[in-house]
Parts: C-alpha cells; structure tokens; sequence
C-alpha cells in the first residue's frame, strides 16, 4: 500500500489538483469527458436531493423547456427520474466527547462514557436521488470551455427539476418539498454518458457545485472584542435596541441566501431588515424633534407610537436628509433600494413570483448601498439628529469620526448622565432599565 500523501500522481491528476485547488465558492467546475460528443447524445447529471419525496412517479417525466409538446423530441427537454435509496448515516458522537474532555471526569465515568461512544451504531436512513437526463448539446458555445458547456447543461436540468417540483407540490400538497438552488445541493454532481435508448455508458465524471460555505463572520475580531460587544448586546437585548432587529434580520437574508438556498426567503428577510432599518432612523428623528410617543407629527397623524408605512416612513426619511428621491426617480441608493429590493421582494410576496441568483445579488448590493447611505447621512446631520447618529453607530463608532462626535457629545453625555439605556424612546416613555 502507498503510504499517505506519496500517492502516485498522473498527468490527470496533476491537472484535477490544480483544478480542485483553483476552485472559489460561487463558481461550478467540470471534471467532464465527452460533452457534446455524438457518441453520446445524452448526460445525466445525479445529485441528492435534501428532503424527501413521498409518491414518487414510476417511470422518467419529461420536462420540456422550449414549449408545450409533451411527448414531442425537444433539445432541450430534460428527463428527470427520482428514487428513494438506502443510505449509512453516522450519528455524531461529538457530545460524548466533549463530556469526555472535561476536567475532572471521574474514572469510572470516563469507563462508562466510553462504553456508550462505543456501542454508537450507525444508522439507517433515507435518501432521495435525482436523475437529470437532457440531450448532451448546448448550440451557441462552441468556442465554450467544459466548465461553461457542463454548467449551463446543468443550469437547463435543475430549472426543469424546478418546474417538476413546481407541479410536485401543487399534486401533493407536500409542505417539505420548495424550489432547488445550487447552494442546498452539496458540493458535486455525478455525470453519467448514455446513449440514444438512454442506457449508461459510465461515468463521464464530476461537476464542482459552489460550495455552501458560512459568510465571514466577526470580521477579524479576537476574544476580547467579542467579549466586550457581547456584554453591550446582552444589555441591548434588556431593552431591544432597534438596529440589533436590522443585524439579525440581515443575517437572516445570509443564511437564507448562502447556506440554505432559499432566496424567496432570503430577498424577503433582506427587506425587513431594510423596512426595521427606515423605521428605527425614523422614529428616532421625531425622539430628535421632541415628539413624544403620541404627538401626530404630520398631517397623516403619524406618531412614534404608529409610525407611517413603509413607503411614507422611507419617503420622510430621505426627506429629513436632503434625499430628493421620490418613487420615479431611478439614481441614487434610496432609488436602488425602492427598485432592486422592495418590489423584487413584492414580487415574490404577492405574485409569488421565484427569485434568480441574479436579482438576489442585486437585491443585496442595493441593500449595502442603501445601509450606508443611512450611516453617511447619520453622521452628515448629526446636529440636526444626534440621538439618531448614536442609534446608527454607538459611541465607539462615532469616535472614529470627530466632528460628528462633536455634535452629539452634549447628547452622549445627557445619555450618561442619566443612564438612559435606550436612549432612542421618546421622553414620556421610560429610558432606564
């Protein structure tokens, strides 16, 4: 046997390595032979599917993309076949462990920790498995690398599981079954040649999915850090400090969109946080006027305690900042946010309409765009609005910005002096806790 890491290397598989070691998540690489090769007029492409499908149908349901003709040879049809298979899946031990790690385990305890670590016994499961059959040609890209020509057969294939799944749902009524994107199927494809009666030919070989990877989380902050804005957030949490809602809610979107694939939910998530967002800088502005929590503060009897819509508070808001944006304007980040978040985000709420990958990138850069528009303007009408300035950055974000600083120090020191923990409520409403 060849010990570890002195395996024999071939050509090949010095160029897969170098392949596999070039790979960013958010792209899809080919390990493929024999794309469009008229020896083999049809690829399948068998990914596992992440919930189960109860009432599978007997044979293959073919997919046409180009039109209706059920039935009918389609270039770009897709056949798609589910089956329900048997798989071993190992129960994590990890907490046997960690109780097998602590000091001062007795002896006897670690005997009997070890005898239960021991009789942990792998388990049955179930697993679904999708076939993904299409006509191995894609007319258009003949100059394209196998990368491109594998993903964009596989791009055709999922959009046709989609469309069944689609029709799965409304058949069954099925609660757990939802639209698939790249990020909810692991990390690879297997790719199987076969020929025109759609028997195998073997294995053509491998198709990289972008990998389902956390986004970056703590931004570099080391134990100490973390610790100190830990304490600050358990205080927050006494009194739900309102950009605290816009964090979480915005982490939400993260989840949804990189983790879980789910970008209904994700666009959906995104603009709560964006709607928590205008509604804390606007309430917050009228604490900054003087309003307290019932005083009607325009002719449409908004109040801190029943703020305006999302429209009218987001309106007021650019308003109150020298923003002219309005609903038909199409330039600058409140404009951006209207366009590429909010109504993507009504399409989906009330037409039901799916969200691409693209409009979810484009939904997420008008929302960072918009995020720091507010933390620009906050710090720009800190005299005009310095406890918002404070809601938006804190004291030790202000700090990094002096002449803002300068205007709310009288705020802050007000805010210390009467240990006003949310400070953001209006003066009739209790702000120590």
């Amino acid at each position: 046997m060849t010990p570890r890491g002195k395996r024999p290397t071939t050509v090949e598989g010095d160029r897969a390595q170098e392949l596999f070691g070039s790979m960013l998540p958010g792209h899809q690489y080919a390990l493929v032979k024999g794309l469009r090769d008229p020896a083999f007029p049809f690829i399948t492409f068998i990914i596992e599917i992440p919930f189960a499908i109860k009432s599978l149908p007997p044979e293959r349901v073919v997919v046409p993309l180009s039109g209706y003709r059920l039935g009918e040879p389609d270039d770009t049809e897709v056949r798609v076949k589910i089956a329900e298979v048997s798989a071993r899946g190992l129960p994590s031990a990890a907490v046997v462990n960690y109780l097998l790690g602590l000091d001062g385990r007795a002896p006897a305890d670690r005997k009997l920790l070890r005898g239960l670590q021991s009789r942990i016994q792998p388990s049955p499961t179930r697993a679904w498995v999708a076939e993904l059959t299409t006509p191995n040609v894609l007319p258009g890209l003949e100059e394209a690398n196998n990368s491109e020509i594998a993903a964009r057969l596989f791009d055709r294939c999922l959009f046709a599981l989609n469309r069944f799944l689609g029709a799965y749902l409304v058949a069954a009524e099925d609660y757990a079954v939802r639209p698939l994107r790249l990020e909810a199927l692991g990390e690879y494809a297997l790719v199987e040649l076969r020929n025109a009666m759609g028997h195998p030919k073997g294995l053509g070989g491998i198709l990289i999915l972008p990998k389902a990877t956390p986004p970056d989380s703590g931004y570099g902050l080391d134990d100490h850090e973390i610790a100190e804005r830990l304490r600050t957030s358990m205080k927050h949490e006494l009194v739900k400090h309102p950009m605290d809602r816009v964090v979480a809610w915005e982490r939400r979107a993260a989840y949804h969109s990189w983790i879980g694939g789910d970008y209904e939910m994700s666009i959906i998530a995104l603009m709560v946080s964006a709607e928590a967002l205008v509604t804390a800088v606007w309430r917050t502005q009228q604490v900054d006027r003087g309003f307290q929590s019932d005083d009607a503060v325009n002719n449409q009897k908004d109040s801190y305690s029943k703020p305006p819509p999302f429209r009218r508070a987001l309106q007021n808001v650019a308003d109150a900042f020298d923003d002219s944006w309005t609903r038909e304007s199409s330039d600058g980040p409140v404009a951006a946010l209207w366009r590429d978040c909010y109504a993507a985000r009504n399409e989906a709420v009330h037409e039901g309409a799916y969200v691409t990958h693209d409009i979810l990138d484009v939904a997420f850069a008008a929302y960072t765009g918009f995020r720091r528009w507010v933390e620009q303007k906050t710090l720009e009408f800190a005299p005009q609005f310095p406890r918002t300035a404070i809601l938006i950055h804190g004291p030790v974000g202000l700090a990094q910005h002096p002449e803002a600083l300068a205007h709310v120090t009288m705020t802050l020191e007000e805010i210390r002096r009467n240990r006003e923990l949310a400070f953001w409520l209006p003066p009739d409403e209790p702000r120590r806790f």
